[in-house]
């Protein structure tokens, strides 16, 4: 689940398109304010908590400009 202001800023919507899709269904993204977010991830211990970290921490690195221009 993902809540995102509908107005606005282009970056943060792919940014948080890219969190939920890097995490599972029942993680929970919520952009905060301006450059913070909160991630919920239900049912998960510390072993699940770092790898979805890594998982994100790739993610984000991953992207390049024209992907996230093709957005």
């Amino acid at each position: 689940v993902s809540i995102r202001c509908t107005e606005g800023d282009p970056v943060a919507d792919f940014l948080g398109s890219l969190l939920v899709q890097t995490l599972r269904p029942t993680d929970f993204v919520a952009r905060m304010n301006d450059g913070t977010w909160a991630i919920l991830l239900p049912e998960t211990n510390r072993e699940g908590t770092e790898t979805a970290t890594k998982r994100l921490i790739r993610a984000v690195h991953g992207v390049t400009p024209e992907a996230a221009i093709t957005w």
